[in-house]
């Protein structure tokens, strides 16, 4: 019976030992997992993916590039406004304008063309008229603007052209008719006709024997030259 009760006395005590070792473990497994829990608390969140940035505001005084195709000589002169008095700003403005208006985009772009193309010349012998160093910088932008639609539309353009020549050979005869009364014997040609004959020069080649729109020019300029 002692023996007994020692081999279970000695039971016990093992037991009591084995489960306060667990309990040492248990303790420092939990210890353990609040040193965790604290150094991910610490740690900076992961860095979300940025957001695309918003699209820059439009810079004020930016040229457009859809717009309104002029139909008077008052909307191209509001559309010109846009650009201000720089000849480079206008000149870009009227690419715009006309790229937009491509006559291979639609076939209706040919018609609004070749009004564009109309209130160009028209604004060319206004600012011929005018002649100060300004119009003079901003005569120089429309031709080129002429020219590219004039490939785009070539016998549309052809016709534009025609109509004031025709008008300004007949405003002339009209001026030299009247000063010969007078006994005036030369009449110059205003500078609106010598823009139209400039730029005629300048959209053809004037090595052409015969051309629709080069031949009447020639000979105005010839019936001028001979009064």
């Amino acid at each position: 019976e002692g023996e007994e009760g020692g081999e279970g006395g000695e039971g016990e005590e093992g037991e009591e030992g084995e489960e306060g070792e667990e309990g040492e473990e248990d303790a420092e497994a939990m210890a353990l997992l609040g040193i965790e829990k604290t150094r991910a608390a610490a740690k900076p969140a992961a860095a979300k993916p940025a957001k695309p940035a918003a699209p820059a505001a439009v810079p004020q005084g930016e040229l457009p590039y859809a717009m309104a195709c002029p139909t008077s000589a008052e909307e191209l002169e509001e559309l010109m406004a846009i650009a201000g008095p720089s000849a480079a700003r206008q000149r870009q403005l009227l690419h715009n304008l006309i790229v937009g208006y491509n006559a291979k985009i639609k076939e209706e772009n040919r018609g609004k063309l070749e009004t564009l193309l109309s209130l160009l010349v028209q604004r060319l012998q206004r600012l011929a008229t005018a002649g100060d160093a300004t119009s003079v910088a901003l005569m120089q932008l429309l031709c080129p603007a002429i020219y590219s639609i004039a490939i785009q539309i070539p016998a549309e353009a052809a016709a534009a052209v025609l109509r004031p020549l025709h008008q300004a050979q007949a405003r002339w005869r009209h001026t030299r008719q009247a000063q010969a009364t007078r006994g005036a014997r030369l009449v110059a040609l205003p500078p609106d006709g010598l823009a139209l004959l400039a730029l005629c020069a300048q959209l053809y080649p004037v090595t052409d024997f015969r051309h629709v729109v080069l031949t009447p020019c020639v000979l105005f300029a010839a019936e001028v030259r001979l009064s």
